[in-house]
């Protein structure tokens, strides 16, 4: 799939935008909090070495045309306040996943429900793509909630995982 080069979203309130390397020190104050990442499939960075480490494999997968990696920059004060992820992209089926993250401070204000409906039209209107699916830990009831609000509906796997599907093309 022919992803594009330096896609910009913006929203009311935020600008999703590709990372950078001077995002991660705003994103080890999320990813290493434990509260933000315990519904995470990784674990917790440590430090500015697996914020490095991280950054290089997303840069990895976006040179190879698996994943878009966005952050989510507050437009009023230019604050990076969490990220987004496009990924696990099937051209076939023109499916992919989405995944995201918010820094704690920053939960309960609306953020999140707006950037992951920006990513959904983006999805759909830029990448072409007609179905998303994210998934999300069975105790994380909020992230399921913002799915759930969205118009994602739960499907069944044989991972046991909690799996939401949206169809959007």
């Amino acid at each position: 799939m022919q992803l594009p080069g330096d896609p910009r979203i913006v929203t009311p309130r935020l600008l999703l935008r590709l990372v950078r390397g001077d995002d991660l020190p705003a994103l080890l104050r999320a990813n290493g909090d434990p509260e933000v990442t315990r519904y995470l499939p990784y674990e917790t960075w440590a430090g500015p070495d697996d914020a490095v480490a991280w950054y290089a494999r997303m840069e990895g997968r976006r040179e190879r045309s698996e994943a878009l990696q966005f952050v989510l920059e507050r437009t009023a004060d230019r604050v990076v306040i969490g990220s987004a992820l496009l990924f696990n992209f099937d051209e076939d089926r023109a499916s992919g996943d989405v995944g995201y993250l918010l820094a704690r401070e920053y939960w309960g204000h609306g953020y999140m429900a707006e950037a992951v409906e920006a990513l959904v039209a983006f999805a759909r209107d830029t990448l072409r793509l007609r179905e998303l699916k994210a998934v999300i830990e069975t105790p994380n009831t909020a992230s399921a909630k913002l799915v759930m609000r969205l118009g994602f509906v739960p499907v069944a796997t044989a991972d046991g995982l909690d799996t939401w599907q949206l169809t959007i093309g």
